[in-house]
């Protein structure tokens, strides 16, 4: 007896941080838990993951589940599918008291503790370091200590890149969230300067060289003006690499299309008897009573003429859907394995191009329970702009997130598409009366980028709103319309 009152007890004490509210409306418990609690005081642990992984077919951003479903794995003596299901719950919501420290402690029972990796002999001494780096930062992001986790992440990156483009396990997105709160929250000097290296990371260079630009500005302390000065001179010299590889691009595609209309021209010109023409340039013979047959020469300005006409028959847009790196991209970004995925969604939006196939794969990827491919493939339909409308209702399922830190990055890619306002602005509205302050903040943000075309969802939204909100939209509409 005292055995299973024991038994009892722990079990409520370990499921006790996933007992959550299932409709706001009802105020009772979530009935999912309340049954996984049932299932395992019964020591039916097998059923109990069969629930959870059920439910989490409906919800797969629902952190409590996925911490339950670890637990009930623990139980049943699957301890591998446990650590998969805590890491996941933990990207998810990485503020579970104590979770870190459990994930840490089923590795190092499994022989698989990060911290004891040894070095790969195939990788490079700049590499084996990043990876140890990165392992830091994952445990100092664990263990709750975020700046010093973000600050060992540079260092990572700066010896190893590869850890940008979806190999970053959130904590890109987990960097930008923290930072834009201590920007807008705090006194932090360095705040801003982080800021700006994580939107580098995210593929803004822009904003992140606007960034850094601005903080040099104001004089900082010499050692973090050393960085931003370091980081800065990095964005740029990628900014140089990639005009002239796109340069490089274009000439050679040019290049082409120049030969093959000399090609079509010579094949289309009437055939001209040139008796009186000097041998081949290459040695070759005439054979003897044969004619000698001569295309039309072609000038130097002819020439131009045609590169010109090349130029404008084949924009930009085309010229990128016709590299195998774009389409190895568009057919990656559907993987099943979200890593190769996010990688591809990356891809997709440094190439900044609005096609059927894109749009359909990154509106795909949004409904993956891959934290980080979400995040990286609204990235990059922020990347392609106003280009991205067909994707808005994609997007706005993510505002629905019960993460303010995915409400956040969904309405960051919203107020970059500002497409599909009448569809879209509504939804946004909605977040202007959420808890969270950043989320209000960007929700706000977005509508302001939305501009005019948000005016008659706005005005509309007005009989509808009281207090707060009849504010908030009265003071978006003012600041748009000036009056």
């Amino acid at each position: 007896m005292r055995k299973t009152v024991t038994f009892g007890v722990c079990l409520f004490l370990a499921l006790a941080p996933l007992s959550g509210r299932a409709d706001p409306l009802d105020g009772g418990q979530n009935p999912v838990l309340v049954k996984v609690k049932d299932l395992l005081q019964a020591k039916q642990a097998g059923q109990a993951v069969a629930l959870l992984e059920a439910e989490l077919k409906k919800q797969p951003l629902n952190a409590q589940f996925h911490y339950a479903l670890g637990y009930a794995h623990e139980l049943d003596k699957q301890p591998q599918k446990a650590l998969e299901a805590f890491k996941q719950a933990l990207r998810l919501k990485p503020t579970f008291p104590g979770l870190a420290n459990r994930i840490k402690n089923l590795q190092a029972s499994l022989g698989t503790d990060p911290d004891a990796i040894p070095d790969d002999p195939a990788l490079t001494p700049a590499q084996n370091k990043a990876r140890a780096l990165f392992r830091k930062a994952l445990k100092e992001k664990g263990n709750g200590n975020f700046d010093q986790a973000f600050e060992v992440f540079t260092e990572c990156v700066d010896l190893d890149i590869a850890y940008l483009g979806g190999n970053d396990e959130g904590m890109i997105d987990a960097a930008i969230t923290h930072y834009d709160a201590k920007v807008k929250f705090s006194k932090d000097p360095s705040a801003p300067l982080w800021q700006a290296i994580y939107r580098f990371f995210r593929g803004e260079r822009e904003t992140a060289e606007r960034g850094l630009t601005t903080f040099l500005a104001g004089k900082p302390a010499p050692e973090l003006a050393a960085v931003a000065e370091k980081w800065l001179k990095t964005v740029r010299h990628q900014q140089t690499t990639e005009e002239t590889l796109t340069a490089a691009a274009r000439a050679e595609e040019l290049k082409k299309r120049l030969e093959e209309e000399k090609a079509r021209a010579k094949a289309a010109a009437p055939a001209v008897l040139d008796k009186g023409a000097p041998p081949p340039a290459s040695g070759g013979q005439v054979a003897p009573g044969a004619s000698r047959v001569a295309g039309p020469a072609v000038s130097p300005a002819e020439e131009a003429e045609i590169a010109l006409s090349s130029a404008r028959a084949f924009a930009p847009s085309d010229e990128v859907t016709r590299t195998p790196r774009y389409k190895e991209a568009v057919a990656q970004v559907k993987d099943t394995d979200p890593r190769v995925a996010a990688a591809a969604a990356y891809r997709l939006g440094t190439f900044r191009v609005a096609t059927p196939e894109a749009l359909e794969g990154l509106s795909k990827a949004l409904q993956n329970d891959d934290r980080t491919l979400v995040t990286t493939a609204l990235e990059a339909l922020g990347k392609i702009g106003p280009g991205a409308a067909d994707a808005v209702p994609a997007v706005l399922e993510v505002t629905e997130s019960e993460l303010p830190g995915m409400k956040i990055q969904s309405l960051l890619c919203l107020g970059k598409i500002r497409s599909n306002a009448p569809v879209a602005v509504p939804a946004i509205v909605k977040c202007l009366k959420d808890e969270n302050k950043l989320v209000e903040y960007n929700a706000r943000d977005a509508l302001m980028r939305y501009g005019k075309d948000a005016v008659p969802v706005l005005t509309e939204s007005l009989s509808g709103a009281d207090g707060p909100l009849k504010k908030a939209i009265q003071d978006i509409l003012t600041a748009i319309t000036g009056g």
